[in-house]
């Protein structure tokens, strides 16, 4: 996946939030859910622990996919793709 910056990442895996074992955090992401910004829903993970995300502020019917760095507070997302079909189209081997 190339992001806007011109940097490339692949996905390291989806992810679900349904029957985790107790005890379970994938990731960290319930603890980190908390500076997640509203409307902004992470799916997948790259191998570094940056999110791609369903961008819920921009539509409500239609999100567009962008990407959070985990590390930073208040980090700015990029905008990757304008729908998840055009993100699955742009993905490479």
């Amino acid at each position: 996946m190339i992001l806007p910056d011109g940097t490339g990442t692949p996905f390291n895996m989806l992810l679900h939030f349904e029957d985790q074992p107790e005890g379970l955090d994938v990731l960290g992401i319930v603890e980190w859910s908390e500076l997640l910004p509203d409307k902004v829903i992470p799916f997948a993970v790259d191998p570094g622990g940056n999110y791609f995300c369903f961008d819920y502020r921009a539509s409500d019917t239609a999100p567009p996919v962008v990407f959070l760095p985990h590390d930073e507070v208040n980090a700015e997302t990029q905008h990757v793709a304008d729908s998840f079909t055009e993100l699955i189209d742009s993905l490479q081997d």
